[in-house]
């Protein structure tokens, strides 16, 4: 592929270490990689050791986020992803190099699904389109009238003016859903989901490391976690 293409990971460390090994959508790709994030005992060095796992990527920023250092009212959850999401921006902007594509990741999900699809939506990306992993256009939540869009939050790809206007989302309280907090603020953008092609699981905590990761047995994971965590019933 002779794009240029920036992978941004931002948002939590948490199981990082391990999803990182279920990357195969990015293992044969040639990426420069922006990292935001935060997390405890976390050192630039330990980042980029982790990151050998891509063996054509090249790490072109690193910023660890200290939760004493951020505005005020930005809190873990919604808003302190969207912050990841601006300080990543801003190392594509520092380092002002040329992208055709930027892929914008969360450090804890899995991407299954067929490699091949994903490139081919770098290679043909329409630059004023977001593509995320999943979204309904016209989900009727029950209290929403009239329909409320959703996106999920754990992976998009997009040219960088599309990409900023995603990190560009306002703050919103601990409580808010992000599904509809993205869907009612980016409702201007065209965007296609790739769910079809892409499935994904989180890697919950509960991930043996030591198991062989498949898309069943993490996705086994997430749902009992989820379930055991949050009550209810697991339809993520």
């Amino acid at each position: 592929m002779n794009h240029r293409v920036a992978l941004l990971i931002a948002g939590e460390y948490r199981t990082f270490e391990t999803a990182i090994r279920t990357w195969d959508h990015l293992r044969d790709l040639e990426l420069d990689v922006y990292v935001s994030t935060s997390g405890p005992s976390l050192t630039e060095h330990r980042i980029r050791e982790v990151l050998t796992a891509l063996p054509h990527a090249t790490v072109k920023g690193i910023r660890i986020g200290n939760p004493s250092d951020d505005e005020p009212q930005i809190v873990y959850g919604v808003s302190r992803m969207i912050l990841n999401w601006r300080y990543a921006v801003q190392l594509v902007d520092d380092s002002q190099l040329p992208y055709d594509a930027l892929i914008v990741q969360r450090p804890d999900l899995m991407v299954a699904g067929d490699k091949r699809n994903f490139h081919a939506h770098l290679e043909h990306l329409d630059p004023s389109t977001l593509y995320l992993i999943s979204g309904d256009k016209e989900t009727k939540w029950p209290k929403d009238s009239p329909p409320t869009p959703q996106m999920n939050d754990q992976l998009f790809i997009g040219s960088l003016p599309v990409i900023r206007a995603l990190s560009q989302v306002p703050y919103c309280e601990l409580d808010t859903d992000i599904h509809r907090h993205l869907g009612q603020h980016l409702a201007h953008l065209p965007w296609k989901a790739l769910w079809d092609c892409h499935p994904y699981a989180i890697v919950r905590p509960n991930v043996d490391p030591n198991h062989q990761l498949t898309f069943e047995y993490v996705r086994a994971c997430a749902k009992e976690w989820w379930e055991t965590t949050h009550g209810g019933t697991y339809e993520g």
